[in-house]
């Protein structure tokens, strides 16, 4: 079902940009191709160890864009994919080529809030439309960006989702809160804090570094801690190497994540099934 919802908002997205990109289509000088085609383009982590969040949008896209181009019309998509990985570097030098060599007139993507902060510039500069399915970041519609558009709610919603879980039918006294230091990451774990402080609950937060395996420092934090629930800001990959450590070391209160962790490979990174909880 979270496939099937994913490949729906890469199309949703892909039809917005197919809109919004139109007037690049009307001039000699604008968009690409030779008058009987254009190119969009797509960007995301298509084979780093958070794919699995992204290819559903991808393959979206592309279904939309076949099924466009199927009707004939008088001119066709294009459809080049770019893979950042998820690291905001590299999708800043993937957005540069795809502006100045490819002339894309529009894209999907990024696909992360950390990747999407990098490429905004470059493609406001460059009067790019583009549509991210994924990108949640409350910042992210703070920057005046008038190209740049998403299709989901932003970390304001969720978090205000898991206050009134935690607080509410869970009964969460304490909370303990974990992120990958990244803009989405931070940004959600940050926000859930405030929101379940705010009534009342008592709240502890730490970091840990997306790159490494072993987060036994934060682990000791929370089993000294004793909350009743921990919540991790980020993506799968880590989620599921903190919840099996966590799990190891004994700790037996609620493990949550958000949107970056509703992915089957959630299970697989932590090898062992953990209980998860969705608002």
């Amino acid at each position: 079902m979270r496939r099937n919802m994913m490949r729906v908002a890469g199309a949703v997205a892909m039809s917005a940009v197919l809109a919004l990109g139109a007037g690049a289509c009307g001039g000699d000088d604008g968009g690409s191709g030779d008058g009987d085609s254009i190119t969009i383009g797509f960007m995301g982590d298509l084979t780093g160890e958070n794919s699995g969040l992204v290819i559903p949008p991808k393959q979206g896209a592309q279904l939309a864009i076949e099924q466009y181009n199927a009707t004939n019309p008088e001119v066709k998509i294009n459809f080049k994919t770019y893979d950042s990985q998820g690291k905001p570097e590299q999708a800043t030098t993937l957005a540069l080529g795809a502006v100045k060599q490819d002339k894309i007139v529009g894209l999907i993507g990024p696909a992360f809030s950390g990747e999407s902060q990098s490429v905004g510039p470059i493609l406001e500069e460059a009067k790019i439309p583009s549509v991210s399915p994924s990108a949640t970041s409350i910042t992210l519609a703070e920057k005046d960006w008038q190209w740049w558009h998403r299709v989901v709610a932003d970390d304001a919603v969720q978090s205000a989702g898991v206050a009134t879980f935690l607080s509410g039918s869970f009964g969460a006294k304490k909370v303990f809160t974990v992120h990958d230091n990244q803009d989405y990451g931070k940004g959600l774990a940050d926000a859930i804090g405030s929101a379940v402080k705010a009534k009342g609950v008592t709240v502890q937060t730490d970091a840990v570094d997306d790159n490494a395996t072993d987060y036994s420092s934060t682990v000791n934090k929370i089993t000294e801690f004793k909350p009743d629930a921990v919540y991790f800001g980020g993506y799968y990959a880590v989620a599921g190497r903190l919840f099996k450590q966590l799990a190891e070391a004994g700790y037996e209160g609620k493990m949550m994540s958000g949107d970056g962790s509703l992915a089957s490979e959630l299970i697989t990174a932590s090898v062992r099934r953990t209980r998860r909880a969705r608002c």
